[in-house]
């Protein structure tokens, strides 16, 4: 937010600044007009940039649709460009609080990265269940396989930020074999039940 509506709005304001300068060098017949006007472009370049960057950190379809159709979009967008089989299942009674949705659909982003980069797999599966006020998280494979590091061992930026991402929001997080023959389980587990009342409050007003 605060690189779109802050940084933006500096940039905006330095892409006039630089706009109004051209044009009065230009009044003049000054040389440096030209340079005025590469200023404008790179201010113009900066702000797009600084406001993709923004929309990167949280998915538009995140902001609109939620976690469920968010995270349906983006299996739907692996299957298309790395011909992977991707399958969600959720169920009706699973809901994603909005603090938690960004952090959850990173982990699962990275999942399914590591999933086909790391582990060749040809089918992802997604799935998200509630039960008593605990909702999972589960993102399986049938790749082959992930060792986990050693104790002590480095873990690599990537499982870093996956665990990272869990604590946030006060979940657990286990990765581990999805089954004797292979592939890979990442499972996060959370308490949700004020979370969740809290945001069906506010759709329901």
């Amino acid at each position: 937010q605060d690189l779109h509506d802050d940084l933006g709005q500096r940039l905006a304001g330095l892409a006039m600044l630089a706009h109004a300068l051209r044009v009065d060098l230009e009044a003049e017949s000054q040389p440096h007009a030209v340079k005025a006007a590469r200023l404008t472009e790179v201010a113009n370049e900066t702000m797009i940039a600084a406001r993709a960057l923004a929309k990167s950190f949280y998915p538009v379809e995140l902001e609109r649709h939620g976690f469920n159709i968010a995270t349906e979009d983006l299996a739907k967008g692996l299957e298309i460009i790395a011909g992977v089989e991707c399958e969600t299942r959720f169920d009706s009674e699973f809901h994603v609080g909005q603090d938690a949705a960004i952090h959850l659909y990173r982990i699962v982003q990275e999942s399914m990265t590591n999933a086909v980069k790391h582990g060749r797999a040809r089918r992802i599966v997604i799935s998200g269940s509630a039960r008593k006020g605990t909702s999972s998280l589960e993102i399986t494979d049938n790749g082959i396989g992930f060792q986990m590091p050693a104790q002590g061992a480095s873990s690599g930026i990537g499982l870093h930020l996956l665990g990272y991402r869990a604590r946030l929001i006060g979940a657990t997080l286990e990765i581990e074999r999805a089954s004797a023959e292979g592939g890979c389980r990442v499972k996060c587990v959370w308490e949700c039940v004020a979370e969740n009342a809290q945001d069906m409050a506010r759709e329901s007003r």
